[in-house]
């Protein structure tokens, strides 16, 4: 890649992070300020669960066994 592909490049990349940084969320829209959510401006909570084990889990159903 050429030295004029990479500038423009990282120009492209750069106006577009300082244009996404200066809107603000459309109404509706989850946000965070540090560690907490906000929706419309207030405080948002959330109940889940981080289910990344899933599909390691190696313990099959009783209908399955042998």
């Amino acid at each position: 890649m050429r030295c004029t592909d990479i500038a423009s490049l990282l120009l492209l990349s750069s106006s577009a992070a300082a244009a996404a940084i200066g809107k603000k969320a459309p109404k509706g829209f989850v946000t965070r300020e540090g560690e907490v959510f906000k929706l419309n401006g207030k405080d948002f909570y959330f109940a889940g669960s981080n289910a990344y084990y899933f599909p390691f889990n190696d313990v099959r159903p009783a209908h399955h066994a042998l």
